[in-house]
C-alpha cells in the first residue's frame, strides 16, 4: 500500500469518529440550551404566581384562582424536570458524557482540509 493510501484511508478512519464527534457535541448544547431556558422558564414562572398571588388575594377572582392553580401544576411538571436523578438518566441513556470518551482521537482533532475550498489537494501536493 502506498503512503497515498495510507494517508487516505487512516484520515477516513479518523474522519468518522471526528463526525461523531461534532454531532454529540451538537446535541450537548442543545441539551445545555434547554436546561438552562427550563430554568429561566421555572424562575420567571415562581415570580409571576407570586405576585398574581397577591393581586387574587386582593378580591375574588375565581377566574385567575383558576389560572394561578392551572400555573402552579405547571410549575411543579417544571420543577420535576430538573430533577438530577432523572437528568443523569437521560445522559447516561445518550451517552453524552462517557467515563470513557469511545470517540477520543489520541491524534487530535482532524482537520478537514477537504472543507478549505481545494486546501486538501494543495497540501496533498506540497506533501508529496
Amino acid at each position: 500500500m502506498d503512503a497515498d493510501a495510507f494517508e487516505s484511508t487512516d484520515l477516513e478512519k479518523r474522519d468518522r469518529p471526528s463526525i461523531a464527534r461534532r454531532r454529540r457535541e451538537s446535541e450537548r448544547l442543545s441539551l445545555l440550551a434547554k436546561l438552562v431556558d427550563a430554568e429561566r422558564r421555572v424562575d420567571e414562572l415562581r415570580r409571576w404566581i407570586g405576585a398574581c398571588d397577591r393581586m387574587a388575594a386582593e378580591g375574588e377572582h375565581p377566574e385567575l384562582r383558576r389560572m394561578l392553580a392551572w400555573a402552579e401544576l405547571r410549575l411543579a411538571e417544571l420543577d420535576s424536570s430538573r430533577d438530577t436523578e432523572q437528568l443523569s438518566k437521560m445522559l447516561r441513556e445518550r451517552d453524552l458524557f462517557p467515563v470513557f470518551d469511545p470517540l477520543g482521537d489520541p491524534d487530535g482533532e482532524l482537520i478537514d482540509y477537504r472543507a478549505r475550498a481545494g486546501c486538501w489537494s494543495l497540501r496533498h501536493v506540497n506533501v508529496v
